[in-house]
């Protein structure tokens, strides 16, 4: 009987350190389904615009280059595929 406990926590520890493993290697992604699961829609378009506003700020600033970006209508027809990127 004891050797059986034995085995049954070393099969126990070996599972942990696996699963441990496994959530170390994909924490990015864990994190990203978290960031997912706490916002909305209207934040994560807020999110999209301000990453965008301070992206070209950016790019003026440091390389004086004026890039326009799509509008949410446009990168939503290109999702749909009623838009081509030409």
């Amino acid at each position: 009987m004891k050797k059986r406990k034995h085995i049954g926590l070393w099969i126990l520890l070996i599972l942990v350190v696996v699963l441990g493993s496994l959530a170390y290697w994909q924490r990015e992604n864990i994190r990203a389904v978290i960031m997912y699961l706490q916002t909305d829609e209207v934040s994560s378009a807020q999110q999209i615009a301000d990453n965008r506003d301070r992206l070209q700020s950016n790019l003026k600033d440091q390389y004086h280059l004026t890039v326009i970006a799509p509008t949410m209508e446009q990168s939503d027809a290109l999702l749909d595929g009623t838009l081509t990127t030409d």
